[in-house]
């Protein structure tokens, strides 16, 4: 293990220096950050570097200012050897923390998306604080994956509260994982330490579901005036096999003693075998197990399962639909490119089960009523045996759960349409167009090639084109956002540019063309950013802000 410490008594700028700051924080007039800042971050004077299998130094820059006259640049490589590279940034004297805290946020200027780079790997960074015992602890601040300015915002652990104390200090930064032998460049502005507050939130009603299953249920936001189109009855989202008329030879078996557990819910063909239907199903823990209130109901050829928990329905974590058992080994698992809950694993979604039987083909599917549920989220799960995952109650900021309002939905069928939700939308005011284009997201970046390609295409026929534009049609790199905005970059020729564009592909090639945004992806560097703005997730209970996309 190389130890090597630098001790940087002046300032050095950047031999880039053009003082340039993300314009859309100009559009915003935002010169001063959210927070007031524990540590400016606008210089490296007297700051200590030290590395462990590293090299490192910590130096002022001007090249990409963001609040202040300057930035703290982190130049670090590693030195080749096998221990993990460890890199020690730290002020000339711990700084004294003046509040209580339970939540961290900082600027980094990154440089790699996702690791893509192999000589640039990601890093991860820890913020070092001394507590009022002497001890030290450490919060994570962040994985950096991105380039361009980001506002790392990081939660102190439950456990570590206690030690965020008034009277604390913070003694750097720790920032492990850099294995690129080339140097590599982070910058860092406005460091802040500090005490979130949990507001109540109020929202503007909205119009009333267009049908109610469950009328003790919170209707959350929509208790307002009015009803929306949708949905439109209680069987929404019931397949067509519960309209179908009752098979005489399919026979249910429900659950004996506590409903709530499914382990004996099976059904049979033809006074065949019983085949479990939710083997490991049901609510769950075992405490909300207890009190919950299920029945079961036949409609046609689908069983459902009316599932409600009051109470102490703070304590409901997931309602499953368990696995099937007893299917032959040669049945058929269909997935559909349309039917997902987007999992991390792919393998996770709802499927269709198929098989033989002596009188036919069976197709089996599961789903909850997402137009009833009160739940948080619904997953679904990489089992071969498993027609669908089921629903996920998170604690809320509160730390609480929703009561437990939920309809299960099996269904047994001939053909794969039989078992599937049929939705009565609406047709789309639209279907005109949609039917007869070929769809393309195409993202345009430099506008007279883009334009020479489409030409091209007309040319050669291809006349009936729905064109959305991505993303690269606001910006040109990863420095601004993408999202939840309306002006053009101004290198970029603004919004005339863009308009000129927009012209072209509608009046002279008569291609059916629209902008690109989306209503989840808010950078921190947007002129509309607010914490406020943010969803808090849930999974880890550090009530963090949802990552969308990385910045």
């Amino acid at each position: 293990m190389r130890i090597l410490v630098t001790l940087l008594t002046v300032g050095v700028l950047s031999a880039f220096a053009d003082s340039r700051r993300p314009y859309e924080m100009d559009w915003a007039g935002r010169t001063v950050d959210d927070r007031p800042a524990l540590c400016a971050l606008t210089t490296g004077k007297g700051w200590r570097v030290s590395g462990e299998n590293a090299e490192a130094t910590f130096t002022r820059a001007t090249a990409r200012l963001l609040f202040g006259d300057g930035v703290a640049r982190l130049r670090y490589r590693s030195l080749g050897g096998k221990d993990k590279p460890r890199v020690f940034v730290r002020p000339p004297e711990p700084i004294p923390v003046t509040n209580d805290f339970d939540a961290v946020s900082c600027w980094v200027f990154g440089n790699n998306v996702f690791g893509r780079d192999p000589s640039t790997p990601s890093v991860t960074i820890d913020l070092q604080f001394i507590d009022l015992a002497g001890k030290r602890f450490s919060v994570n601040l962040g994985h950096v994956h991105h380039k361009g300015w980001y506002k790392f915002h990081g939660r102190v652990p439950h456990k570590l509260q206690p030690r965020a104390k008034l009277g604390c200090k913070f003694d750097g930064f720790c920032v492990h994982g850099g294995w690129n032998k080339a140097f590599r460049e982070l910058d860092f502005n406005s460091l802040a330490v500090f005490k979130e507050e949990w507001r109540p939130l109020s929202f503007e009603a909205r119009p009333k579901r267009g049908y109610v299953l469950f009328p003790k249920a919170s209707q959350g936001m929509n208790a307002g005036e009015g009803r929306l189109p949708f949905p439109v009855s209680e069987d929404t989202v019931l397949p067509p096999s519960a309209f179908e008329k009752e098979n005489p030879s399919l026979e249910f078996r429900l659950p004996e003693g506590n409903a709530a557990r499914w382990d004996d819910l099976a059904f049979r063909i033809g006074k065949g075998d019983w085949i479990s239907l939710a083997r490991g199903g049901g609510v769950f823990p075992d405490s909300a197990a207890s009190g919950a209130k299920v029945r079961f109901s036949r409609r046609g050829n689908t069983l459902i399962a009316d599932v409600e928990v009051q109470g102490e329905a703070e304590s409901t974590a997931e309602v499953r639909f368990g696995i099937m058992e007893g299917v032959p080994s040669d049945a058929v698992r269909s997935v559909f490119p349309f039917y997902t809950y987007r999992e991390k694993s792919r393998e996770a979604r709802p499927v269709v089960i198929g098989w033989r039987t002596g009188s036919g083909i069976v197709f089996a599917a599961a789903t909850p009523d997402w137009t009833q549920s009160n739940a948080s989220t619904i997953f679904a799960v990489s089992n071969a045996a498993a027609l669908n995952g089921g629903v996920r109650y998170l604690r809320k900021t509160d730390g609480k759960r929703n009561a437990v309002y939920e309809r299960f939905i099996w269904s047994l069928g001939s053909s794969v349409s039989a078992v599937l939700p049929k939705i009565p939308n609406p047709p789309s005011p639209w279907k005109h167009v949609t039917g007869s284009h070929l769809w393309r997201q195409y993202g345009v970046v430099d506008r007279e090639k883009d334009l020479a390609y489409w030409r091209s295409l007309k040319r050669r026929g291809i006349s009936k084109v729905i064109v959305t534009d991505h993303e690269t049609m606001w910006r040109r790199n990863e420095e601004q956002s993408y999202a939840f905005r309306t002006r053009t970059e101004p290198a970029r020729g603004g919004d005339e540019a863009q308009s000129e564009y927009t012209r072209t592909m509608i009046d002279e090639l008569g291609y059916v063309y629209g902008p690109y945004n989306n209503y989840i992806d808010l950078a921190t560097v947007n002129e509309y950013w607010s914490e406020d703005n943010i969803m808090r997730r849930d999974w880890d209970r550090e009530c963090l802000l949802t990552p969308a996309w990385r910045r």
